[in-house]
């Protein structure tokens, strides 16, 4: 029996190009990345406005309920600015900050200042830069139905007073569509 013995060439690896990926998987890599970092652009958009909202119910809330206990028993309520009075008598939230001459104070983390001024019988809190979808969400926070105190409110050039049905469609049509420019302001007594 005769064996044969057959020697193989070794293969030519300097024709073959070098491994790692082609032009095309690292363009597919870099698009499927660059819509993975819009999504998430976009969700942390949506629950910065969410929170924010959150936030402001949560303020407005607590500055109606502190300006009527600060003036319980009072007369009026005086008119003009009552961040002056409100803060020396030490009844706004610790998350607030006095801005400007004093007749406006900005929250933290929110949309845009806030003033709060009376007259006599009355007393308003407005909020300003609000973007649309939060201006819907705090339009129907505080309306004749569920706060037996409200006496108006204003968005943009549409009032809303105690006769009024402040749904969410008339809400929608009030509040402007870009991005923070709603001015809203609340009236109690």
């Amino acid at each position: 029996m005769k064996w044969k013995i057959a020697i193989h060439a070794a293969p030519d690896y300097s024709s073959r190009p070098a491994g790692g990926f082609s032009l095309l998987e690292l363009l597919l890599v870099v698009a499927v990345g660059a819509v993975l970092i819009l999504a998430g652009l976009g969700a942390y958009r949506l629950v910065s406005e969410n929170n924010n909202t959150n936030q402001a119910t949560r303020l407005l809330a607590t500055l109606k309920q502190q300006v009527q206990q600060a003036y319980q028993g009072q007369a009026s309520y005086g008119t003009g600015n009552l961040v002056d009075d409100l803060t020396a008598l030490r009844a706004l939230p610790t998350d607030l900050g006095t801005s400007g001459t004093g007749n406006t104070m900005v929250a933290k983390a929110m949309f845009g200042p806030i003033t709060i001024t009376g007259n006599n019988t009355t007393f308003s809190i407005g909020l300003t830069n609000v973007p649309k979808g939060a201006c819907v969400r705090l339009g129907q926070q505080f309306t004749p139905q569920n706060a037996n105190d409200f006496v108006s409110l204003q968005v943009a050039t549409q009032s809303y007073n105690q006769a009024s049905s402040i749904t969410q469609t008339a809400l929608l049509a009030s509040c402007n569509n870009q991005a923070a420019s709603n001015t809203m302001t609340w009236t109690f007594q």
